[in-house]
């Protein structure tokens, strides 16, 4: 349960890299109220379909991404996003393998980063 929204009433829906309104009208079928893509590029598309088919962001639909791609505060409605700490990631990757390869009958760990939440027009 986020944000009050049952986990049920959520909708996986795949929508098509190309230029094409078909992922528009795929995602729009379900009447949404917000949209959360796999990451930036693919809302970045989504958006401009949606925006080419006369809906209104946010108005009508709420729409992130996940990335924070550099592009994505210079979108027509600058695209709210999931900014992944990708050094973070980096540095705990690399310290891992170190570990793995120094201690190789050791006990697997876990990894949690935080990352943030970059919150722009798109979804205000």
């Amino acid at each position: 349960l986020q944000a009050g929204v049952p986990v049920e009433t959520l909708v996986v829906q795949d929508v098509p890299a190309d230029s094409s309104r078909s992922g528009v009208d795929a995602v729009m079928s379900h009447e949404p109220g917000a949209v959360i893509c796999a990451n930036d590029a693919t809302a970045a598309t989504l958006m401009r379909q949606m925006l080419d088919a006369g809906i209104d962001i946010p108005g009508r639909v709420r729409v992130a991404g996940f990335d924070d791609v550099k592009y994505a505060s210079l979108l027509s409605v600058p695209l709210t996003t999931y900014r992944q700490p990708c050094a973070d990631m980096g540095r705990s990757a690399v310290d891992t393998m170190q570990l793995r390869l120094a201690h190789p009958d050791a006990v697997p760990h876990r990894n949690t980063l935080q990352g943030q939440l970059i919150v722009r027009q798109s979804t205000e």
